[in-house]
């Protein structure tokens, strides 16, 4: 399996190597990874648009030969556009295998209109949110969820709350080893 993290607004790949930030979760992932034969990778992109997406495309494109498991698009806050945007993307989408959105938001299109696609290929998506967000509330992100379940039943989707969590809380909190032994019985 390969974990590639994108980080959010003010980030840079070096927030994912950060052992003691967020109790030491991006250590825990390291090491899951680094115990399983796996690959876990923190990413810079040029920008949360399409130059972004296409930096990703490439990463994951060059990563996709090498990896035998499962690709993994890990995003966090305002990661979440380039997670939406891969997956919005038959070229890019097609490579990726799940996604996990942490302190994110559910699809701008939904978010904007309402309107609920299911997203091709149905690849599973692992929401992880606090209850206490205060940048993107947790309601829109369990609406979009329950809908998503209620219109495509069966669509491989999970939502974790943090009960007082905050924005970041979810970083900190995710336990990689649910959320991705989750994602690699899919």
């Amino acid at each position: 399996m390969t974990v590639i993290f994108l980080h959010g607004r003010d980030g840079s790949r070096h927030l994912g190597f950060l052992d003691e930030k967020f109790g030491g979760n991006f250590n825990r992932v390291k090491n899951l990874m680094f115990r399983n034969g796996g690959i876990y990778i923190s990413s810079d992109f040029a920008n949360f648009e399409e130059e972004g997406r296409k930096d990703i495309e490439a990463l994951v494109s060059h990563y996709r030969a090498k990896t035998s498991g499962k690709i993994v698009i890990a995003c966090g806050s305002m990661g979440s556009f380039l997670c939406w945007s891969l997956m919005k993307n038959k070229k890019s989408n097609s490579m990726i295998d799940a996604y996990v959105l942490m302190g994110g938001f559910p699809d701008p299109d939904f978010l904007g209109s309402g309107k609920l696609n299911v997203p091709a290929g149905k690849k599973p998506i692992y929401f992880a949110h606090g209850s206490i967000d205060y940048v993107y509330k947790w309601q829109s992100v369990y609406d979009y969820y329950s809908k998503l379940r209620a219109k495509s039943l069966g669509y491989p989707i999970r939502m974790a709350l943090y009960d007082g969590g905050k924005h970041g809380t979810p970083v900190r909190m995710i336990d990689w080893r649910v959320a991705l032994n989750w994602i690699a019985k899919q």
